[in-house]
Order: C-alpha cells, then sequence, then structure tokens
C-alpha cells in the first residue's frame, strides 16, 4: 500500500508495511583469520548456492535478496589464500505465441534452462560479484588476483542452446557478464 500525502508545497509518501515484503541476508565480517560463509537459496524453479572462505587478513560482504526473483551481491578481498564457488540457475517458462506446428501437442510453453557457475582458488586477491535471478539470469564478476579460475554458463530453450568456458590461472586482472533471457539483446 502506497499512500502519497499532499500538503501544499510538501509532498510525503507513506509505505504501509505488508506492500511488498522481501526476504534478505545481509553480512559483513573483517578477519586476521580463518572465514567461511555459504548460502543457498532453492526457489520454484530458481537455485542459488555459494562457498566463499579466506585466510589471513580478509573482508568478505554478502547480500542476499529474495523477493520475485533472487538478487546477490557478494565481495570478498583477501591478503591470503582464497576459495570460491558460486552457481545459479533456474528454469524460466515462457510462452509461443507464433507456434510453427498446428498438429503437435505442444501447448505452446516452452522452458528455458539456465545455469552459470564459477569456481577460483586465490593465493591472494579480490572478488566482486553479483547475481539476478528474475525473468533473466544475469551473472557478472570481477576479479583481481593470483590464482585459478574456471567459469561455466549454459542455456537452453529448446529452440537455441548457448554454452560458455573460460579458464584462467596466474596473475589475473578480468571481468565478465553472462545474461540469458534478454529479449532485445540490450
Amino acid at each position: 500500500m502506497v499512500r502519497v500525502l499532499l500538503i501544499p508545497g510538501l509532498v510525503v509518501l507513506i509505505l504501509g508495511f505488508g506492500a511488498c515484503h522481501a526476504d534478505s541476508v545481509t553480512s559483513s565480517i573483517v578477519c586476521d583469520g580463518a572465514a567461511w560463509v555459504s548460502s543457498s537459496v532453492l526457489g520454484q524453479g530458481q537455485s542459488y548456492a555459494s562457498h566463499l572462505f579466506t585466510t589471513d587478513l580478509a573482508s568478505l560482504m554478502r547480500s542476499l535478496v529474495i523477493h520475485d526473483g533472487v538478487v546477490v551481491s557478494t565481495r570478498g578481498q583477501s591478503a591470503g589464500p582464497m576459495g570460491i564457488d558460486e552457481y545459479s540457475g533456474q528454469v524460466v517458462n515462457g510462452s509461443d505465441e507464433d507456434s510453427e506446428c498446428l498438429f503437435g501437442e505442444d501447448n505452446g510453453v516452452k522452458a528455458r534452462v539456465d545455469e552459470v557457475r564459477l569456481s577460483g582458488l586465490f593465493s591472494r586477491g579480490e572478488y566482486v560479484s553479483s547475481r539476478v535471478l528474475d525473468d533473466e539470469t544475469i551473472a557478472r564478476y570481477v576479479v583481481n588476483g593470483s590464482g585459478i579460475l574456471l567459469t561455466r554458463a549454459y542455456s537452453d530453450d529448446g529452440n537455441r542452446s548457448v554454452a560458455f568456458g573460460s579458464d584462467v590461472a596466474g596473475a589475473m586482472n578480468g571481468s565478465e557478464q553472462v545474461v540469458f533471457g534478454d529479449e532485445y539483446g540490450i
């Protein structure tokens, strides 16, 4: 419930509780030792799981918001070893109004399956990631460090399949973005 109260020269916006709710978890850790952060979301057609560990002087920040979709923001920085494992996947149903076969038993509903995985082990470095599971599947990351990083992405809508992978080892500074389901390719 959103209400706007108009007073001459002043606009007051009143948000009613229960108008929209979302589950969220936010954490921030700074340590000089060892830290392990793990989280997962299993929803209707959506899943997200991640593990992040560090040793030595490190800082970890994670924000996880679940509403109509899942939005995750992760940042890890470590002066020593850091391990990363992130997975996001979803099945998105869509309808095909322009069915090409008149006599088939296809009800016009097709499902798109998306998966994005990232694993890394660093001797030191920084990792920043964001994931969105909604109508689209979006995964972005930026990494600056030394170690090994493996990424895999896959999407299949029954008509087209896309597979992507990258492996990087050594000193690295890079970024990647994966977007599946962007209708207009923007």
